[in-house]
């Protein structure tokens, strides 16, 4: 699948950044070492937006 923009780029970069939150590696995804949490719009990563 292309995601080039958008709401779904947003959504699926909230995706991967909580990943790690979801595999009880960290309690926020700020705290893993490999992410691109500001990328992915800092609160609303962690909103899942």
């Amino acid at each position: 699948m292309l995601v080039e923009n958008g709401n779904a780029a947003r959504t699926m970069a909230a995706y991967i950044e909580l990943n790690p939150v979801r595999a009880s590696m960290v309690e926020n995804p700020k705290a893993y070492r490999w992410c691109g949490y500001a990328v992915a719009g800092g609160q609303l990563a962690c909103n899942g937006v």
